[in-house]
């Protein structure tokens, strides 16, 4: 007899080897064996992330305790509060916490 065995990936080099023999129990068929690559490496990610590893904590404390909070959310209402505490902290996050490289 005569042996068509395909393989089909939708990546090149993903398959490194493909044996075909012995049969399963009582099957006229044989066994196709394929050995795929794993441990790829995964692609760079192109979304910005903030390097928390490196970041001065100590600085960023600093500057958010050095802020006068009464002033600055005196007579505002929760959603402008929230808008206030929000830009104070993404500034000063801005300082001390770098991006990932």
């Amino acid at each position: 007899g005569r042996v068509l065995d395909l393989v089909l990936t939708n990546k090149d080099g993903l398959i490194r080897e493909v044996k075909v023999g012995g049969s399963l129990g009582q099957s006229d068929h044989e066994m196709v064996e394929v050995k795929i690559l794993s441990g790829r490496s995964k692609p760079k990610s192109r979304i910005a992330t903030l390097n928390f590893r490196k970041a001065n904590f100590d600085l960023f404390q600093d500057l958010i305790g050095a802020l006068p909070w009464a002033r600055l959310l005196e007579g505002k209402g929760s959603c402008e509060s929230w808008s206030a505490f929000k830009q104070r902290f993404f500034q000063a996050q801005g300082l001390c916490v770098p991006m990932l490289a």
